[in-house]
């Protein structure tokens, strides 16, 4: 028997400690370990501006704040068990914190694919306990029933700043929310530890209104005193959270763990890419719209569109739900995957890797396989820079280059085996300086007619139409 590994409790903000948390799983599944000690929450006192924060001396059980038996479940599901031993102390909460931040962007890194993973798994079974349910239900029907509020801005100011520059923080933010052409003219729910700010919630709430007609809503507005005096951080935190996961439009932060997982959060529980969520630290003017699911930090790659996987060609009625993957090395980017379900028939995530609207991000490379399903196997080739065709390679070999500074300039793709009697692989891409797809199947050369370099490439399998040989029939070529 494997020992087992974690730690007592983690003395970082609750959005870090779940990755942390997380982090836990990861080491366990990566080690092969199967028991996990479950660790305590820990309310985290943040100082006063300039000051490192503290932790308090009581911790709170897990189930106080999250469903056990949900947590349980996604634990038995992996091979995992969670273990009450007070002994085991075997990992150090901060790279646990590490582990899961790394896990989470590995993972939203292949797409929707990824949400039959692990890392998607743990945090769709993150539910709120009947503890906090009932509270937290009641609060977000004032929010966003009462007020009638659509807006959520998680108001993320560095602490350390002087009253002054924050001020000048704030008025950056401010203007940015206000020029965003979707914002509704409703009142704005601010999440956020209002006592570390380095500006006072009223001056914020009376720049916002005089200066930008914005009414702001604290959730210190909405509690009772009695009630704010008796949560910790733990409850507060919480509470933010779940109340901004609700928002019909979510302004965040890519530099905080809590602005990312409530869109990486959003992505996992709803199964499908985030609408609607926005970061107000980008080089723009105006807000940035998230298109990466929450997993990235930089302003620049949570704007690009390659992210979200659009497909090229829609997913027609009886095409094959095979679990495949597509990995491309993207100029500029790096090394990108796409995957689909894991199990034959489920839906799952768009085989697309590049995209059309990225010019300058060609792909240089690419490596496609397919789980091993009876009969069938795939092959591929691809054009390269000195318009040279390259020799067939099967299943995840790698075809072309890594280097950015080299590109594709076509592909031919197809079905070996038996399979290939009876199904189609259909493949489209875009070039550069074109958003024009074309389409190709079985083998067929598909480029541009002046070979320029492939920016977008989607793979689709369907069943073929009529018995084999099929090379008469004509295909669909541009659309």
């Amino acid at each position: 028997m494997s020992t087992p590994i974690g730690y007592s409790h983690c003395n970082l903000d609750l959005s870090n400690q779940k990755l942390a948390l997380l982090g836990l799983v990861q080491t366990a599944l990566d080690r092969g370990v199967h028991a996990i000690r479950l660790p305590a929450l820990a309310p985290f006192v943040s100082g006063a501006p300039g000051n490192a924060g503290s932790p308090l001396a009581e911790t709170c059980p897990f189930a106080d704040y999250y469903d056990l038996d949900a947590l349980k479940r996604f634990m038995r599901i992996f091979g995992l068990e969670l273990i009450e031993d007070p002994e085991t102390n075997t990992e150090e909460p901060y790279g646990s914190f590490m582990t899961g931040a790394s896990a989470v962007g590995l993972s939203g890194a292949r797409g929707l694919g990824a949400l039959y993973g692990h890392v998607c798994q743990f945090f769709s079974h993150l539910i709120p306990s009947i503890r906090v349910a009932e509270t937290l239900a009641t609060f977000r029907k004032e929010v966003y029933d009462s007020l009638a509020i659509k807006t959520a801005l998680h108001l993320c100011i560095d602490t350390d700043l002087s009253e002054e520059a924050g001020i000048v923080a704030c008025e950056t933010i401010l203007r940015k929310v206000q020029s965003w052409p979707t914002l509704a003219e409703t009142p704005i729910y601010v999440a956020c530890e209002e006592q570390t700010l380095p500006v006072s919630k009223e001056k914020i709430r009376q720049m916002a209104r005089n200066g930008y007609g914005l009414d702001l809503v604290w959730k210190s507005d909405l509690l009772t005193g009695q009630a704010l005096a008796a949560w910790n951080s733990l409850d507060l935190s919480l509470l933010d959270f779940e109340t901004a996961l609700a928002a019909s439009l979510f302004i965040g932060n890519s530099h905080s763990t809590f602005s990312n997982l409530v869109s990486f959060e959003k992505f996992c529980r709803d199964r499908t890419n985030i609408q609607n969520h926005a970061i107000h630290n980008g080089q723009e003017a105006t807000l940035t719209q998230r298109r990466d699911n929450g997993v990235e930090c930089d302003p620049i790659l949570v704007a690009t569109s390659l992210l979200q996987r659009l497909p090229l060609v829609p997913l027609g009625t009886h095409d094959c739900r095979w679990p495949a993957a597509i990995h491309a090395h993207v100029a500029g980017f790096g090394d990108m995957e796409s995957t689909t379900a894991p199990v034959p028939g489920l839906a799952g995530g768009d085989l697309v890797v590049g995209s059309p609207r990225d010019d300058g991000r060609w792909i240089c490379g690419i490596a496609i396989a397919i789980e091993e399903i009876a009969g069938i196997a795939i092959e591929y080739r691809v054009l390269d820079d000195t318009g040279q065709w390259s020799d067939w390679v099967a299943n995840g070999a790698f075809a072309g280059y890594h280097s950015d500074h080299r590109a594709l300039r076509g592909v031919a793709i197809r079905l070996a085996g038996p399979a290939a009697l009876h199904y189609d692989c259909l493949y489209g891409a875009t070039f550069a300086e074109s958003d024009t797809c074309i389409m190709r199947a079985n083998g067929e050369a598909c480029q541009s007619p002046d070979q320029r370099a492939v920016t977008c490439l989607h793979v689709l399998f369907r069943p073929a139409f009529g018995a084999c040989p099929r090379a008469s029939r004509s295909m669909p070529t541009i659309l």
